[in-house]
This record gives C-alpha cells, structure tokens and sequence, in this order.
C-alpha cells in the first residue's frame, strides 16, 4: 500500500482513514425444520484506507465473471479479533474477508485482503 503504511516506521499517512466500513460476523438461526438461515450481525464499524489490489475475469456456467480484490487497512483493535470468517460492507458492496495481516507485527494496524462478492453475483 504505497505512500500509506512506511515499512520502516509502520506509521499511517494523515488522512489515510478515509472510508467508512462495517465488519460483520455471520449468525446461524435454526429454521425449525432441521436447517438454518445465515444472517449477519454488526461487529465494528470503523474507518478505512480502501486500495483496488488486483482483478480478473472467469468463465463459469457459459458467463463471464470479473473478480475483484482490494487491499483495507483498518487501525490495530485489540479487542476485536477479525477472522476470514467475517465479511465487510462498505456502500453497496460486500467484500469475503480472505486474509488478515498485522503488518510487521506491529499492531498499528490491520490489513485486510478482501474479494468483493457482488462480482460473482452472488451476497453469500
């Protein structure tokens, strides 16, 4: 993440944080009948430095499908552990949590690689 995070010193840009984002954890309730339904409750809500990381198109079931990741770094919060588990929202968009990384161990910050959903068509 250029010009945001120095290796050197882990410290962040002023300003960095400039995207509004929601962390959210998912809840299986029992139907009932045997099964469940997947709903999502709110972890965090915080501020967020959101860099498009890398894309790609795939051919599945005769359609093409873009596949985009991004790169966010979120301020270090000891007391919320994220897992790949979780997913984010920011907009309109939902982002699958793939990987989750303290850069140099530093606990400055969190960064976040994340695959947006809504490429696949799907909000799963």
């Amino acid at each position: 993440m250029p010009d945001v995070l120095s290796p050197a010193d882990t410290t962040v840009a002023s300003g960095a944080f400039n995207r509004r984002i929601t962390i959210q954890a998912p809840v299986d309730v029992a139907d009932g009948e045997g099964g469940s339904t997947r709903t999502w409750t709110t972890v965090v809500s915080t501020w967020a430095h959101i860099e498009p990381w890398k894309g790609a198109e795939k051919w599945l079931v005769g359609q093409v499908y873009s596949n985009m990741w991004v790169k966010m770094l979120i301020r270090y919060r000891p007391s919320t552990n994220i897992t790949p588990v979780m997913r984010i929202t920011y907009g309109n968009r939902i982002y699958r949590i793939r990987a989750v990384n303290v850069p140099a161990e530093a606990q400055t910050t969190i960064e976040l690689l994340c695959e947006e959903l809504q490429t696949y068509g799907s909000l799963h």
